[in-house]
């Protein structure tokens, strides 16, 4: 890159080993180049303003709402036929919503790239030191490689949208790319130095705009190609993730599937009941949701099992059920979908209704809401031209005897999908 960040002196040891041959052993020394003043002094004002910025959006895009549900429950109901006495609310996590803002994925990339000097010494401290405190450090640190998958999802986001093909790909969890980038950003990066291949590949990237002088002796090496083939392996992370994803999901469901034919076959059941049985368990093809129906969607992430496991053992979970409608919606067409690349279902808050107010022990009903800023608001034509299927999305001028919103998606006969957001009293952004 044409500013300067580190010096390279490289030079071959030769020693003599205890069985008197001769070895060569190859030192490599960086020294990361003294920036000015104006250079650190504009990377802290960047990274003061991002994380004031952060913090903003935090405030105003979840914490805001959140009180302002709170405030809503003190007033409405959650549904009106609800019998809850108190409402207490679990809330979620804000970390989807930083991680999908392309101001905040930019400015974190180009952070970055003005300290590649240091990501050079966390892989020299993976690849070439033999302290395990170093290799750990170093590890910690190449995991901010990541922020090249959050950019790279948020610019995919834009694309889906504008070519109308959010159903190509399947939304990531962002703590699953965070868990991987310490695995791709560090450990793989040590595994590649001991593969000459790799290496050989690193050094071409290195030597496509070597400068030498009359010696021949490299005085100047670019680091931009090495930057761009790094930066592109870690873009693909997601990609990754999204196409390995649904086979795991599609093979434990399927194991689960036999274990139950299984199990039933052992407690005496005939042949015949177990295909019924297999045929029970297997997955049912998602049904347009209807009025009225959507406390029957039952989700199966890990909050939802998380919040049953601990909140509602023992009780009927379609009993006291309700809400993620708009997950059933983007099941159906996923066009809807805001973000279409990074999940959001961290933002999703349980709020669960008790009857007794002095003694809350067992809750009688469990809602769970949504930020409805993960619908779309555009209209969004079908690319087919046979059907001309049309999709929109509107909001209802008037509000809904809730203290939330709610989410209904329609099928005409000929084919064209609508959903309706009534928000609930105050002007609430949440839908159930």
């Amino acid at each position: 890159m044409t500013l300067p960040t580190a010096t390279c002196i490289a030079w071959i040891d030769q020693t003599q080993s205890r069985s008197g041959h001769d070895s060569d052993t190859l030192v490599f020394l960086l020294i990361p180049e003294a920036h000015g003043t104006f250079h650190r002094v504009s990377k802290m004002i960047m990274r003061i303003f991002l994380r004031l910025y952060i913090a903003t959006c935090i405030v105003t895009q979840y914490l805001q709402p959140l009180l302002a549900m709170k405030r809503a429950l003190r007033r409405y109901p959650i549904h009106p036929s609800s019998s809850a006495a108190v409402f207490v609310i679990f809330a979620g996590e804000p970390t989807s919503l930083i991680l999908s803002n392309r101001f905040v994925c930019a400015v974190a990339v180009l952070d970055l790239v003005f300290s590649s000097e240091y990501l050079a010494q966390s892989c020299l401290r993976i690849a070439c030191s033999d302290d395990s405190t170093l290799f750990v450090l170093g590890i910690m640190y190449l995991s901010h490689v990541v922020w090249f998958a959050y950019a790279s999802l948020a610019l995919m986001n834009q694309m889906l949208h504008r070519a109308k093909k959010s159903a190509w790909f399947r939304p990531v969890k962002a703590t699953l790319l965070a868990i991987l980038s310490y695995f791709l950003g560090g450990v793989c990066s040590y595994y590649q130095s001991l593969v000459p291949g790799v290496m050989t590949l690193y050094f071409v990237l290195f030597n496509i705009d070597a400068v030498s002088d009359a010696s021949g002796t490299v005085v100047t090496i670019d680091t931009i190609y090495v930057w761009v083939f790094f930066a592109f392996c870690m873009c693909l992370l997601q990609l990754v993730v999204a196409a390995v994803l649904p086979w795991i999901h599609h093979g434990l469901s399927l194991t689960k599937s036999k274990l139950a034919v299984f199990s039933r076959h052992l407690s005496g059941s005939s042949s015949t009941n177990a295909i019924m049985a297999f045929r029970s368990v297997a997955p049912l093809a998602t049904s347009v949701p209807r009025r009225g129906s959507q406390q029957q969607l039952v989700p199966k992430d890990f909050k939802h099992c998380f919040v049953r496991w601990v909140y509602l053992r023992g009780l009927d979970i379609r009993d006291v059920f309700e809400g993620a409608t708009i997950y059933s919606i983007f099941e159906v067409d996923p066009s809807f979908q805001a973000q279409a690349t990074l999940s959001q279902r961290g933002t999703d808050c349980y709020i669960m209704g008790y009857a007794n107010t002095k003694n809350p022990q067992h809750p009688i009903e469990a809602t769970r809401v949504s930020l409805v800023t993960q619908l779309t608001r555009h209209v969004v034509l079908d690319g087919t031209e046979r059907a001309h299927r049309v999709k929109r999305m509107w909001i209802q001028s008037f509000e809904s005897p809730r203290a939330v919103g709610q989410v209904d998606m329609t099928v005409s006969r000929e084919g064209n999908v609508s959903v309706e957001f009534c928000p609930g009293k105050m002007q609430s952004v949440w839908c159930a």
